[in-house]
């Protein structure tokens, strides 16, 4: 029986006799292995310590059984209780009457401020190098960003998303106005110039401000968000690197076709379509595009639509569906994705989606539309197709273009698996991380 992913992280130690690095990093992530940014940030830290580095998280959540992984003690105390109380409610207000103008409409909007601010200071674990992930709801940006300037620890923050320089929200659905300072926020539905998200924009201009241009130094995942990032003034004066994240390519790997079918009960003779159902409701995910895609693709009597996730599909639809629920396990993952002939991912702005990645990785196509970093892996006629923003059409035809061309997908399918192989392995990924941190602790 396959392990679940904290169990096979905590299964594993480096070796006594094995030297490890001299540097010391932190990885700061408000969790360590729920949700694709944690699983990206725990990956890098895993794949790190096997490479000999001194790698250790510190996280809000902490979900896995790795010894290296330290949470943050909820603090005692009467007065900090009573102050974080007053705090949360407070932040809580000031959302509260964007969501009385008709709802808020939005994926994720998150504030820059947290319930914890000297206490994150004060558990942090000591290192020469700090590596930021995903830190909402977790880092106090005012308190945390001097401090380290004063410190002058090495920092480098790994952008899982747009949120680090935007006024809140974690993916702009293309508005743009972080490059302005934000205002009149269409995910809030405001028209106030000076809403809540120029607000938060500006706290993060003060705390940014007092690191010096070399204090930081971005990662941005492929180059899609580097141009993002050199459209920002909050960002465009430090130093970036692009490193695609990475995962074990011998966990996700080509498994056998029929025992991954048998395995979940899914039929041998049907073309099997996966997607990953996260929140089917989430516009930026593009699932109505999809079921519209379906829909258009002609003699669909051999098509078989799977998904994967904690929800599952709504409504009506024109070809058979199954639900594979949720599939922690990352080696029976590798199997669900070995049991499709195609993966479609119709998300309408991404960063470097993990699911891409691992999808390639087992050897499967992958249709998806042109946005974010989905080029930098989805290869036209090499890994897949890739097709305009929205276009339901165009990811019809790519999918039925694919699925009635079994030597070009079994020639696909190989790129994919040589592709994932040389550049997305987390051993070359903890490579580009170790020269980097090599470099910035030497100067």
């Amino acid at each position: 029986m396959a392990l679940c992913i904290n169990q096979i992280r905590c299964l594993w130690r480096p070796s006594k006799h094995k030297k490890m690095s001299a540097i010391r990093v932190t990885h700061i992530s408000a969790n360590d292995i729920r949700g694709g940014a944690a699983r990206a940030a725990y990956r890098l830290h895993f794949a790190l310590h096997t490479a000999g580095i001194a790698s250790q998280m510190f996280v809000r959540k902490k979900t896995s059984q790795d010894a290296d992984v330290s949470a943050l003690k909820s603090p005692g105390g009467w007065l900090r209780n009573r102050l974080r109380m007053w705090r949360k409610e407070w932040i809580k207000r000031e959302f509260a009457q964007y969501q009385s103008i008709g709802g808020i409409d939005y994926d994720l909007f998150t504030d820059d401020r947290s319930l914890y601010r000297k206490e994150v200071l004060e558990q942090l674990p000591t290192c020469d190098l700090i590596n930021v992930h995903w830190i909402a709801k977790f880092i106090d940006y005012q308190t945390f960003f001097p401090s380290i300037a004063r410190r002058r620890i090495p920092l480098i923050w790994t952008l899982h998303d747009m949120n680090p320089f935007t006024g809140g929200c974690h993916y702009d659905r293309g508005c743009g106005r972080f490059v302005e300072g934000c205002g009149k926020c269409p995910q809030l539905k405001s028209s106030d110039a000076n809403d809540l998200s120029r607000q938060i924009w500006r706290r993060k201009q003060r705390a940014f401000a007092q690191l010096p241009d070399d204090g930081l130094h971005i990662v941005a995942l492929c180059q899609w968000m580097a141009h993002e990032v050199r459209r920002s003034p909050l960002f465009n004066r430090f130093p970036m690197s692009i490193i695609p994240n990475g995962l074990d390519t011998s966990v996700f790997a080509p498994r056998d076709r029929r025992a991954a079918r048998e395995m979940f009960q899914l039929p041998q003779d049907r073309k099997v379509v996966l997607f990953v159902a996260g929140a089917l409701k989430d516009v930026r995910k593009g699932l109505i595009f999809l079921q519209q895609a379906i829909e258009q693709i002609p003699n669909t009597e051999k098509l078989l639509l799977v998904s994967v996730g904690k929800t599952e599909w709504e409504g009506e639809m024109r070809v058979p569906y199954q639900a594979l629920g949720m599939i922690e396990d990352e080696r029976m993952m590798s199997f669900a994705y070995s049991a499709a002939d195609l993966f479609v991912i119709p998300s309408l702005q991404d960063n470097l989606p993990n699911t891409v990645m691992e999808a390639m990785a087992c050897g499967v196509p992958v249709v998806g539309f042109d946005v974010g970093g989905i080029p930098d892996m989805v290869r036209p006629g090499v890994t897949g197709i890739s097709v305009p923003p929205k276009d339901a059409a165009a990811l019809g035809a790519a999918i039925a273009t694919l699925l009635n061309q079994p030597e070009r997908l079994a020639e696909m399918s190989r790129h994919c698996c040589r592709i994932a192989r040389e550049e997305y392995d987390a051993v070359l990924q903890a490579k580009r991380y170790r020269e980097l941190y090599d470099t910035l602790c030497a100067k």
